[in-house]
């Protein structure tokens, strides 16, 4: 096969799962169970946003819509669990641990 036509293909698998905005799976599985912070309050089945450290890309702040799990208002500010992450947003939980990480918002 002509390397040409090799990278315009692999260009294409790249376009396709990156420009579209789809989370992929090596991402979608790397946020799963991070915590972060609300920076936009979630009113109750709504959107808010959530701000938290991406492990393969330290030390960068990643910044996603986010959504409660089960439906609740939460203020901005809460400290949450990303529990699944969907091609458009995040859902989220608050976070029940002590530990909690600190970074300047």
């Amino acid at each position: 096969m002509p390397w040409h036509v090799l990278l315009v293909r692999v260009m294409r698998v790249f376009l396709k799962g990156n420009v579209r905005g789809r989370v992929s799976p090596q991402s979608r599985d790397s946020y799963i169970g991070l915590q972060g912070q609300l920076t936009l309050r979630i009113n109750g089945d709504g959107f808010g946003q959530v701000t938290f450290r991406d492990r393969c890309t330290p030390p960068n702040l990643v910044q996603k819509p986010a959504k409660s799990m089960d439906g609740t208002s939460m203020p901005r500010g809460t400290h949450v669990l990303i529990i699944d992450v969907t091609d458009t947003h995040t859902l989220v939980v608050i976070d029940p641990t002590e530990e909690v990480i600190e970074w300047p918002l």
